[in-house]
């Protein structure tokens, strides 16, 4: 698996917003999903990285966790992420 840089698609980058939701009305999805990476990134990779203890599998499965998160939305979702 191909390791991202955090600066390729800025997934990590953005800051988490109480007020943005995937899916919601009137909402940027895109913006919405790279905050729930952002809040969420740092509690994935503790727990992986406790489990793991490799830091180059517990990157690749940090990766993983938000591709499942991802590919879980519904398609319509998905597909607003990308216009």
């Amino acid at each position: 698996m191909r390791r991202r840089d955090s600066t390729e698609s800025g997934s990590t980058l953005g800051l988490a917003k109480n007020g943005d939701s995937i899916g919601g009305s009137g909402g940027d999805d895109s913006r919405a999903f790279d905050s729930l990476v952002s809040r969420y990134t740092p509690l994935v990779v503790h727990v992986v990285r406790r489990m793991i203890r490799d830091v180059d599998d517990t990157e690749d499965i940090h990766q993983e966790v938000f591709k499942k998160v991802y590919e879980a939305l519904p398609a319509a979702i998905r597909i607003s992420m990308h216009q």
